[in-house]
């Protein structure tokens, strides 16, 4: 069984029941998460050495249905309309991506 220092219950193992995948479901401040069982391997670099650092990724990130499981669903984020710069006399009217106050 792994080791999960940061959690504070023992994970749980199981399958997910979308896509299949090997997971742990973890408690962390009190609510269930799911992750993945297999490590990433992360290497980062500090100073002139380079280091390797093993964790579990949230399954969230990578099963195909996560949105079905989602308890507080991501809003689509709105499109933001084009700013048209009428002081360009290079060309006529280019569109910049400008957010613009709503």
């Amino acid at each position: 069984m792994t080791s999960f220092p940061d959690y504070n219950d023992d994970p749980v193992e199981a399958n997910c029941r979308s896509c299949g995948a090997e997971i742990y479901f973890v408690k962390r401040h009190g609510k269930w998460s799911p992750i993945n069982r297999k490590k990433l391997k992360i290497f980062f670099r500090r100073g002139n050495e380079w280091l390797c650092i093993e964790a579990h990724e949230s399954h969230f990130s990578t099963c195909p249905q996560a949105d079905k499981w989602r308890k507080n669903k991501p809003q689509k984020q709105a499109e933001l309309p084009l700013k048209v710069d009428t002081k360009d006399t290079n060309s006529s009217k280019r569109a910049k991506s400008v957010p613009q106050a709503v």
